[in-house]
């Protein structure tokens, strides 16, 4: 009760009761999905997911066998799963794929011998040699990289050093020419004066 002696009690809008009503029967259908519904759909998936993989569409093939996968657990579906992943070129996850389905097989079924064991571990080591190859290749390709970027840090420093001194070289040669016009400027002053008093001394003698 609250200080005025209502109850606490709050009254749910329409709307909150009708999203509560229908996550309630959700959940319940969801809880009534038989082992047998759920085998169904699985085996629904992985029918597509064959014929996806026959096509060679790898990728689709391999979305259908995971949600068959998420359905129902089996080593078949995992191994199908590796297989996109090899035909896909994804080492990592084909090695984890392949050494799940042998251990999957092993746990299910632990006095049977593996179907196809010779092949997936063939298929393991290959993936294994792929994915050192692969890194090989990333890494080589990091060091063309790294080099060609110091090349070209090399090439713009010496672009920058290069332009430096030109731009000093042809700020020398301007002081330079400006200091001869300066000096000429002189010379050509001097010779100006002693022409002057040249002159001048002449007009003096003529009138004496």
């Amino acid at each position: 009760m609250n200080p005025t002696g209502q109850s606490n009690k709050r009254i749910l809008p329409n709307a909150a009761v009708a999203i509560l009503i229908c996550f309630a029967f959700t959940s319940v259908r969801a809880q009534q999905t038989t082992p047998a519904q759920k085998t169904a759909q699985a085996k629904a998936h992985f029918g597509k997911a064959e014929t996806k993989y026959r096509l060679g569409a790898f990728a689709e093939a391999l979305e259908g066998y995971k949600k068959a996968l998420a359905l129902v657990r089996s080593p078949g579906i995992v191994f199908n799963i590796a297989q996109c992943y090899r035909k896909l070129s994804d080492a990592k996850q084909g090695i984890f794929y392949y050494e799940l389905y042998l251990t999957d097989w092993a746990r299910a079924n632990p006095n049977k011998p593996i179907p196809f064991a010779d092949e997936v571990r063939a298929y393991i080591v290959e993936l294994k040699q792929a994915q050192k190859q692969q890194k090989l290749l990333e890494e080589q390709k990091r060091e063309r990289e790294a080099k060609a970027e110091r090349e070209a840090q090399e090439k713009r420093l010496a672009d920058e050093k290069r332009k430096k001194e030109e731009e000093q070289r042809a700020k020398e040669a301007e002081d330079e020419a400006a200091r001869q016009r300066m000096l000429t400027a002189q010379v050509e002053a001097q010779r100006g004066i002693k022409k002057t008093w040249a002159y001048g001394a002449l007009g003096l003698c003529a009138a004496a």
